[in-house]
């Protein structure tokens, strides 16, 4: 029987928990793809205001969720900012609920605290050049989608399918691929245990062709081919969703998620063993069809799909096998040290490119030995000894890793405040291996023991500590989702259905002037769905090319490609080209003033922020608070 634990152990455990999970999700604001569905629930609100818009003219992902409307609703009632909050909390809080019950399943007590330490605080990434992640820390469906996927799985396994479908159907209505992706596995799972579950296989492809063939909407795209001009600005534009132009770091870091997964599965059996295994075939089927169906045919629905995002699920599930192998390790009497100082530094060999191929390797290999009970006993004379050379290690792919930002530091005059983000996220990559296991050497040295007050204050303050930091959104970014201010950002100015060009942040045109704008970064995420929109995207690129240092269709940089800005310094002498060329807009707002030629002018009282990466490691910081309004229609008409 299970021994209960008393108030004190308890506070410690949770409030270890909890600080592993703020620091690991910090809230910045809406960014990221949080920007995209705020602004498909503005456009919920104002479809009017916003029917011109690039993401929405020729259709959007807001045909695919309900999650616009929900988010909707509750702007209509709290405002931008409250709304994106109470999303992204509520969305975390589901999520984690979902996982502890999941992996109640399997672990109990010091050993299910173990593995949620693993889960909330171990990389998270899926998918190539770490652009995605479960559990993501701002507004959007996908979290609340994980979350009802997860709860179907757990349905699952305990062989309640009706109330697993209820949950996948939620799922669906947040975000349709990350279900399909889940369902993969989810099949995958029910043939391990029913085998003849497959022979429903053909008949689900047959009715998939059959719908497609007579033109069923969503499945006609089975039938259908990406054009090569398509293909090429997907390609260019969104390359993580194409596995042969995943970096080498992400590859090593699928290999090493799979081979942790992999491993899991010699020391598990019965449902745990067919959920590693139904994992990892799931997500590697979904790899294959996105390879052979997107890449090489470039079939149409089989790209907008993107299979490979049955990562997530595997991502996830692999933080239960690094739990399963590190507690089979502690169990040993004579290897212990040996392969849990391999592991920390298979962890850490991610950094290493080929060289963490080899590493995860060998580390695959001991796990076979030991689960066959074979390892002949490894003896130590000198543990201390061997534990210094793994740190040194460890320490050496460390400095490797830290040389880069070390030396933009130096080139950026030691600004901190400068580097602040960036200064912020190295701690917690680099040492998140090193963190987790003193989280588990604690759990599992002082699960019986009763934690000494000095160790209920160090959890109490790490805790506070946690809560302090968590929101990191800056003050302008604040200003941006709360301001209701009619006459901020020229919002009593604009004609209601004016495109925008804001040359210091894209988005603001959406959430502060609350009109069109006219070609963003975010804007590109909807390319791979509609052919429309890609060619109209990539036009607008090349209009906009006077205002830009590099062309993001053409750039060899994923960041630039994603989150290109645009270069005031340029405005002055290519506004009038830009304004010529392009036909759709209709105003320009930038932060540089040219006498007599701007047709109204809007003082920020919180400044706008922006950092910009320069060629030679330098950053340029902008803070602007000034905003100048040029109408474009003056220029089309006048004489050249």
């Amino acid at each position: 029987m299970e021994r209960s634990l008393n108030l004190r152990q308890n506070f410690v455990i949770f409030s270890i928990l909890a600080s592993l999970w703020l620091l690991k999700h910090p809230y910045y604001g809406i960014w990221h793809d949080g920007v995209i569905y705020t602004f498909m629930a503005l456009k919920d609100l104002y479809p009017d205001v916003f029917a011109s818009d690039l993401f929405i003219k020729f259709g959007s992902q807001y045909n695919f969720t309900l999650f616009p409307q929900i988010y909707a609703g509750l702007i209509n009632s709290f405002g931008i900012y409250k709304s994106a909050l109470l999303l992204t909390v509520v969305g975390q809080l589901l999520w984690i609920f979902a996982a502890v019950t999941l992996f109640r399943i399997f672990l109990k007590g010091k050993e299910l605290y173990i593995s949620l330490a693993i889960v909330f605080f171990m990389s998270a990434f899926y998918g190539g050049f770490y652009c995605l992640r479960y559990a993501e820390p701002f507004v959007n469906p996908r979290i609340f989608s994980e979350a009802f996927c997860i709860l179907g799985a757990i349905c699952i396994l305990k062989n309640r399918y009706i109330f697993s479908a209820s949950f996948i159907f939620l799922s669906f209505l947040m975000h349709p691929l990350i279900t399909m992706c889940a369902c993969l596995i989810f099949y995958v799972y029910l043939v391990l245990t029913y085998p003849r579950i497959l022979f429903s296989a053909p008949l689900l492809a047959a009715a998939a062709l059959l719908l497609g063939f007579f033109k069923i909407e969503p499945l006609a795209g089975l039938f259908r081919i990406i054009p090569p001009e398509w293909h090429q600005i997907i390609k260019v534009r969104s390359s993580f969703m194409l596995f042969s132009q995943w970096p080498l770091s992400s590859l090593a870091e699928l290999f090493y998620t799979t081979s942790i997964t992999a491993a899991a599965c010699l020391f598990s059996k019965g449902s745990m063993r067919r959920l590693f295994l139904a994992s990892i075939m799931g997500a590697y089927c979904g790899i294959l069809v996105n390879i052979i169906g997107g890449e090489i045919l470039k079939i149409e629905l089989i790209m907008q799909i993107q299979a490979w995002r049955a990562l997530w699920f595997l991502q996830f599930i692999s933080a239960l096998g690094a739990t399963v192998i590190i507690i089979n390790f502690l169990k040993l009497k004579n290897n212990k040290l040996l392969l849990c100082c391999f592991f920390l530094l298979t962890c850490y060999s991610t950094h290493l490119g080929v060289i963490s191929f080899g590493i995860t390797l060998i580390f695959l290999y001991l796990c076979v030995r030991v689960s066959r009970n074979d390892l002949p006993p490894v003896n130590v004379p000198r543990p201390t000894v061997f534990l210094i050379i793994v740190i040194i290690i460890i320490i050496c792919i460390i400095i490797s890793s830290i040389t880069g930002p070390i030396s933009i530091f130096i080139k950026n005059d030691f600004n901190i405040k400068l580097l602040a983000p960036t200064l912020e996220s190295i701690p917690l990559d680099l040492f998140t291996p090193s963190i987790l296991f003193l989280v588990i050497f604690f759990f599992e040295h002082y699960w019986d023991k009763k934690p000494a007050f000095k160790i209920v204050f160090l959890s109490f303050a790490v805790l506070v500590f946690s809560l302090a930091v968590w929101d990191r959104q800056s003050p302008g970014s604040k200003m941006l989702e709360s301001n209701e201010d009619d006459t901020a950002f020229f919002r009593n100015i604009l004609p209601k259905d004016a495109t925008i060009l804001w040359d210091n942040s894209p988005e603001v045109s959406w959430f502060g002037a609350r009109r069109p704008s006219y070609v963003s970064a975010q804007q590109g995420s909807g390319i791979v769905f509609y052919q429309k929109t890609a060619l109209e995207y990539a036009k607008r690129i090349n209009t906009i090319l006077p205002f830009m240092d590099e062309n993001p269709l053409t750039s060899e940089k994923i960041g630039y490609k994603l989150g290109w800005g645009l270069n005031k310094k340029k405005f002055k002498s290519n506004y009038t080209t830009v304004c010529r060329n392009a036909e759709e807009l209709d105003y320009i707002v930038s932060t540089e003033n040219v006498p007599g030629k701007s047709i109204a002018y809007w003082r920020s009282i919180v400044p706008i922020i922006k950092t910009r990466k320069l060629e030679d490691g330098t950053y340029e910081v902008s803070r602007d608070n000034d905003f100048y309004l040029y109408d474009c229609k003056g220029y089309r008409t006048a004489k050249h």
